[in-house]
């Protein structure tokens, strides 16, 4: 951002050089022009910040583990303008989200009167209890100037419970057998 402001600084300047050494109407307009830059990219993001629409939910909130989950993110452009460039932020624990490192910057555009939905497919390694979803929400200008943070996102809750696996009865005697007979032999040889 501080390029972006040192690289418009100079040619503010250079654009007010060339409207005192060659006065007239384009130098004048171009000067105008560059001037007014950031306070229309400014007034831009406040329009993208208050129109678009997030929301964001869960299929499922309570698993075993090696399940996978399905997290969808929706962005609406209610509006019949080009909103600014959105990045999401997602919380969680790493090992969830391990399978698109590479995705979490990417900017997202949403077009004029339409939607963009994000499915994540994430898998559930470790039990125990998670939050989940997008932690903030950035959305930055075209030019680089400005960008505006969303943190008060709420989360979701899930819960990840141990894989529970079917014992087949027979089994199930055999181990019993086993450790009372284990049982009672040792009892005999501490005799």
């Amino acid at each position: 951002m501080l390029k972006t402001w040192i690289i418009y600084a100079v040619v503010l300047v250079a654009s007010a050089l060339l409207n005192r050494i060659k006065p007239g109407y384009v130098s004048s307009i171009a000067f105008y022009t560059i001037l007014l830059v950031p306070v229309v990219s400014l007034m831009h993001l406040a329009f993208s910040s208050f129109i678009f629409v997030f929301s964001h939910k869960l299929d499922k909130t309570k698993v075993s583990k090696g399940d996978e989950i399905t997290y969808i993110i929706k962005l609406v452009n209610p509006s019949p303008l080009l909103l600014a460039p959105y990045s999401l932020h997602y919380v969680s624990s790493e090992r969830l989200f391990a399978e698109m490192e590479d995705e979490v910057n990417k900017d997202i555009i949403i077009n004029r009167n339409s939607r963009v939905t994000l499915r994540r497919k994430l898998t559930c390694t470790y039990r125990g209890t998670y939050s989940l979803g997008v932690d903030e929400i950035i959305i930055k200008d075209y030019f680089g100037f400005f960008s505006l943070k969303y943190k008060e996102i709420e989360q979701h809750k899930i819960l990840v419970y141990p894989k529970l696996r079917e014992l087949k009865s027979n089994i199930l005697r055999q181990v019993i057998n086993e450790s009372s007979e284990s049982v009672v032999s040792n009892d005999a040889q501490n005799m």
